[in-house]
């Protein structure tokens, strides 16, 4: 009936909006990772050039220490700069270059992805709220057709005893005809 009709059309409303909610997500949460690997990979450059200076060392009479110390806070920063993305970046830069030297490919995707999704979740608070929304929704359109075939179950029920009769939608043009019938058939029969 009516309520069913109303909760049917509330559901669909409420799907629709997740529906809406999961392309935006999905939507952001891609360009934010091709933004953020894009950041990596640019960064990711003079980090390596600044690790390959670290591992050639400060020289044997000290003749590149500057460029030594200017390298190590170079990858100092770089970790600092990353560690919000990737936790598992080392604090020390011997160790800094040797976690982005040969990074693991699977773990700093997993960084990212994680990265991502929590920031794509943080600017979308009502997203919690939206899902519940359509749950209830969809329990409360579940409810409205649960309550329609229990009527009609009980109505069936309630019927039956009155065989085609208790469908008649127009009961007095049927009674009408009915009688009609019965007095031509009297007069037929005398």
């Amino acid at each position: 009936g009516v309520a069913e009709a109303t909760a049917r059309q509330a559901w669909l409303h409420a799907r629709r909006g997740v529906v809406d909610l999961d392309a935006t997500l999905t939507h952001e949460a891609t360009a934010l990772r091709g933004q953020v690997w894009e950041a990596w990979r640019h960064d990711l450059t003079p980090a390596r050039h600044a690790a390959d200076v670290l591992a050639e060392g400060a020289g044997r009479f000290g003749q590149r220490r500057r460029s030594f110390r200017d390298a190590a806070a170079d990858l100092t920063a770089f970790a600092d700069h990353w560690r919000h993305v990737y936790p598992d970046l080392a604090t020390h830069p011997t160790h800094v270059a040797d976690q982005i030297q040969w990074p693991d490919h699977d773990r700093v995707s997993e960084a990212i992805n994680t990265y991502v999704t929590g920031q794509v979740a943080a600017a979308h608070p009502e997203a919690d709220q939206i899902r519940q929304a359509e749950l209830d929704a969809t329990t409360a359109y579940q409810d409205a057709q649960r309550a329609r075939e229990q009527l009609e179950r009980t109505l069936r029920n309630q019927l039956r005893d009155h065989g085609r009769a208790a469908y008649f939608t127009d009961p007095h043009t049927v009674l009408a005809k009915a009688t009609a019938w019965l007095a031509d058939l009297r007069h037929q029969l005398h």
